[in-house]
């Protein structure tokens, strides 16, 4: 081989192991990012030269051009990802399952030795009002009951609107994500679309929002082959909506999933909600 296709050849291995190494940086100085993934140079050989054929041969008696690195690529699993994220939303419901059903013990005292079932059962018991001292008992005992029993709709009052708010801070919450899911497959697909570089950055933001929303609800989501990801949640196709400038409102208490055009109309689903829960 020439000197000059040698020294091309070593020149090849030097500008690839540079960005390796670029890639080496990157990934430490991201150990701490949030929702950051390893990436990971994948090299690949150029184009050989034939010097000559032989029948009897193998293969052909060939020379190399050098190495070139092909793309660099996220060391990440999309079964693990799906699984993960699927996971999450079942521990986060069972969570939050379990805080609701404590709270609601706890109001009705069944965690501190006062429970409101013993307020009932005293009231029950001193029914007989064929004597005064059982008279003077069940007066007594009907004002415990009266004055137990609007502590505990006081408290569950107080926990349901406390609820609701927390349900509509997570419904802004899904919006902005929504949004923030839109602005990055638009970005992604402007710098994949010439099929040179990949975002990886940008996959990995995107991948967070993708983990956080299967912490709030119950989704499912798809990558087409533009690199844009679509995202359903109870049935409704999240990005779709917004990309037609709705807000996506979810009532998972009152179990319905509605989508909103204007703040009357946004004022009327709170109406809704205010006289299906306070129904409960």
């Amino acid at each position: 081989m020439p000197l000059m296709g040698s020294l091309y050849i070593g020149s090849s291995g030097l500008q690839t192991s540079q960005n390796a190494l670029n890639t080496t940086a990157h990934n430490l100085s991201n150990v701490d990012t949030t929702g950051y993934t390893r990436q990971q140079v994948q090299e690949f050989h150029l184009s050989c030269v034939t010097l000559s054929t032989d029948p009897k041969s193998i293969s052909n008696k060939q020379t190399g051009l050098g190495v070139t690195y092909s793309r660099v690529k996220q060391v990440r699993d999309y079964f693990l990802d799906k699984t993960y994220r699927k996971e999450s939303g079942r521990s986060m419901f069972y969570e939050v399952s379990t805080e609701v059903m404590e709270e609601v013990e706890s109001q009705l005292g069944e965690l501190n030795g006062e429970a409101f079932q013993t307020t009932m059962t005293d009231f029950w018991t001193a029914k007989d009002p064929s004597s005064s001292v059982t008279q003077g008992m069940l007066v007594q005992r009907a004002a415990e009951f009266v004055q137990r029993a609007g502590a505990v709709y006081s408290g569950l009052s107080s926990y349901q609107n406390n609820l609701n708010t927390q349900i509509k801070q997570n419904v802004d919450k899904i919006n902005k994500y929504g949004n923030q899911l839109l602005t990055l497959n638009d970005q992604i697909r402007a710098i994949e679309s010439g099929g040179i570089e990949h975002a990886n950055d940008l996959r990995d933001a995107r991948n967070q929002i993708l983990d956080e929303l299967a912490e709030l609800t119950n989704m499912t989501f798809s990558e087409d082959r533009y690199g844009s990801v679509s995202v359903q949640i109870e049935g409704v196709d999240l990005l779709r909506f917004l990309e037609y400038g709705k807000t996506i409102l979810f009532l998972p208490i009152c179990g319905y999933t509605l989508s909103v055009d204007t703040p009357a109309d946004l004022e009327t689903v709170q109406a809704i909600l205010h006289r299906r829960t306070s129904t409960l």
